[in-house]
């Protein structure tokens, strides 16, 4: 049985809270994207092996500050930053398959 790893598709910060929706390869103005686990900065899609169903999760926070931190920074570095920070949060799992 495969361990689960997971693996971040894109990364963003100091998205403005009246952002309603955020457009195919936009990104919303004032927004900084970070490291992904491409180790390259923007989004990257999903893409499983064909026959295999897998997991993507979507988190959003809602924080009382604005991140002052380094594009290149990775997950980790914003879980640090936000901690203590978070007001709200919401999570979203979908399923994706090819």
């Amino acid at each position: 049985m495969r361990q689960w790893v997971p693996f971040v598709h894109w990364l963003a910060w100091n998205i403005d809270p009246k952002t309603q929706a955020i457009g195919q390869e936009k990104i919303p103005k004032g927004a900084v994207q970070g490291a992904n686990s491409y180790h390259n900065n923007g989004y990257n899609g999903p893409c499983p092996p064909v026959g295999e169903s897998h997991r993507y999760i979507f988190k959003l926070y809602a924080l009382d500050l604005t991140l002052s931190i380094a594009p290149s920074s990775t997950k980790t570095d914003v879980e640090k930053k936000i901690k203590g920070h978070i007001t709200s949060s919401a999570e979203l799992t979908g399923l994706y398959s090819h």
